[in-house]
């Protein structure tokens, strides 16, 4: 009796233990639910709005004369809409990844099933839609269920044909090409629309494993596994026999230059990455790199090449005279608009991608002396007026003497401004600057554009301050131009991913130096280039109207023509 009762007890408590023990899993269980659908909640709704989940697409950002510099992308890829897509491409991945797709409502148990059997995938189409655009690809419990439930709700929200249009517009094709229309760029030269059976085949069989699958990677490999999915499509009927056959039979077309679309480096480099930056600074990242901007740049690849081919000449001249100068830089503008034509920022953008010609600065130099001889001709000079090029000494703040030398240790006399400026004394030049007062050199240079901070001392009139090619290009650009200026630009549009114009620079001109000072101006540094320092360059006269000025910095550190 005694045993029976403590048999009795026994089981009891079993029971006990085994309906607590139930009790916790069941907890456990929706706590996990709970926890993954409140996780995922907040995401559901988004799901409901198709522009909300619209894969990111690639910005483009274009030349002047429409050529590509760069395509800018975390994913690579370009958007087509479903009716571009072709019916043998929509079933073939049908017949590859998920052949109840228009039976099922996002989860496939009869795909569940023939999976475990066969050792095949199970995830649906919407289900790896849904983890592409919402989830990581980690192997959780709780990350499958977030895919269940998120599947399910797309179905809710989308019909099929739009889920399919997201589909094959998300998936990675391999060789950085996301979507299928670069995916048929990049290993086919060809628009999707373009594609027959057997390449639309191809690229069904890619996103399984699309490294080990891509046709550049082994043709055979590809091939086979092309035809694998031609004989899905076959026995799902798809295709006839006869129509299976013809496309297994067909050769890989790949297209002659195998270049991945969705790895590529930018043309011109330093100005691709100005305009870069600027979009950056100004929009942020996001619609960048996932926005499928258009990009209307003002770089015109006729003069950019030019200004390559001018540069890379420079410094062979640079190491056949062994000089020792490492680096160069050369912008060029369009003096009636401001648009940036040209722009090189160094030798090698691979061994430095520091943008000489608009960030940092270097010493101008006599570069800087025109700014000198604008103020004097406002305050009533003119290009033949006198100054003493003879020997000075000025005294600063602390009691240190400063004493100004010319280029050729020698002094000159009398001599006009015209000819100061020409031959490029620097004792003229600090003369006159004194005369006229550093506040008013100061003041003309910032109305030109040198905007950066300068200090009112004298051995600002011969180039003491730093500035950059594209600081000092657009100041003297104020001369041609006969006293109007205008900013420097690189960006002449932007329209959205639906080609509408979100913004279009407005070239605005204001005067920033009286019309006879410019023509002045010209008329002065039209002679450096007949008998002064830039005389080097005397025949470029025969060919073109031509006015500029050469600068040199403290020990020769720096060259300038501008």
């Amino acid at each position: 009796m005694r045993r029976g009762r403590s048999l009795r007890n026994i089981i009891w408590w079993g029971l006990r233990i085994l309906n607590l023990c139930l009790l916790l899993l069941i907890a456990g269980l929706a706590g996990l639910v709970l926890g993954t659908y409140s996780g995922i909640a907040e995401l559901i709704p988004q799901a409901r709005d198709l522009g909300e989940i619209r894969p990111g697409l690639e910005s483009r950002v274009l030349s002047a004369d429409g050529e590509l510099l760069y395509a800018a992308a975390t994913e690579h890829r370009q958007f087509v809409h479903l009716e571009k897509i072709p019916k043998a491409l929509q079933d073939a991945v049908v017949a590859t990844e998920d052949r109840n797709f228009y039976e099922h409502v996002g989860v496939d148990p009869r795909g569940i099933v023939r999976g475990v059997l066969h050792g095949r995938g199970t995830s649906t189409i919407t289900q790896q839609l849904a983890r592409n655009v919402y989830l990581t690809s980690a192997r959780t419990l709780s990350r499958k269920f977030a895919e269940v439930m998120l599947a399910v709700q797309l179905e809710r929200a989308y019909t099929k044909p739009e889920i399919m249009e997201l589909y094959l517009n998300q998936i990675y094709f391999g060789e950085g090409a996301y979507g299928v229309q670069l995916a048929a760029r990049t290993y086919f030269g060809r628009d999707v629309q373009d594609l027959d059976a057997g390449e639309c085949a191809l690229l069904a069989g890619l996103p399984k494993r699309p490294e080990y699958y891509s046709p550049f990677k082994d043709e055979q490999r590809a091939a086979d596994r092309r035809n694998f999915v031609l004989s899905l499509m076959e026995e799902q009927a798809y295709l006839t026999p006869e129509e299976a056959r013809a496309a297994r039979e067909g050769p890989l077309q790949l297209v002659e230059e195998r270049k991945p679309l969705g790895a590529s480096s930018p043309r011109s480099p330093y100005f691709t990455n100005y305009v870069l930056r600027d979009i950056v600074a100004r929009y942020g990242p996001d619609p960048l790199y996932k926005g499928g901007l258009t990009i209307h740049a003002t770089l015109n690849m006729e003069m950019q090449e030019a200004a390559e081919e001018a540069v890379a000449w420079g410094m062979e001249q640079v190491k056949k005279r062994k000089f020792n100068i490492d680096e160069i830089a050369l912008v060029a503008l369009d003096i009636r608009t401001g648009a940036v034509k040209a722009m090189v920022g160094g030798v090698d953008y691979s061994e430095s991608q520091f943008n000489r010609a608009v960030q940092g600065g270097r010493q101008a130099g006599s570069a800087f002396k025109p700014f000198v001889y604008a103020a004097a001709l406002e305050q009533g000079y003119t290009p033949d007026s006198i100054v003493d090029d003879s020997a000075i000494s000025y005294q600063d703040e602390l009691g240190r003497i400063w004493t100004p030398k010319n280029y050729d240790r020698e002094h000159h006399g009398q001599v006009t401004f015209r000819e100061a400026l020409a031959k490029s004394y620097n004792v003229s030049a600090v003369k006159v600057a004194d005369e006229i007062g550093i506040g008013s050199v100061i003041e003309t240079a910032e109305r030109l554009g040198i905007y950066r901070h300068m200090d009112p001392y004298l051995p600002l009139a011969i180039g003491s301050h730093d500035v950059s090619p594209i600081e000092i290009a657009s100041a003297y650009s104020v001369f041609a131009t006969r006293g109007m200026r205008s900013e420097p630009y690189a960006i002449s549009r932007i329209e959205d991913s639906q080609g509408r114009t979100v913004e279009k620079h407005q070239v605005y001109a204001w005067r920033a130096l009286d019309e006879s000072v410019a023509e002045l101006m010209v008329e002065m540094l039209t002679e450096v280039m007949r008998s002064g320092t830039g005389a080097g360059q005397s025949y470029l006269l025969r060919k073109f109207p031509v006015a500029g000025k050469t600068g040199t910095s403290s020990e020769y550190r720096d060259a300038w023509f501008v």
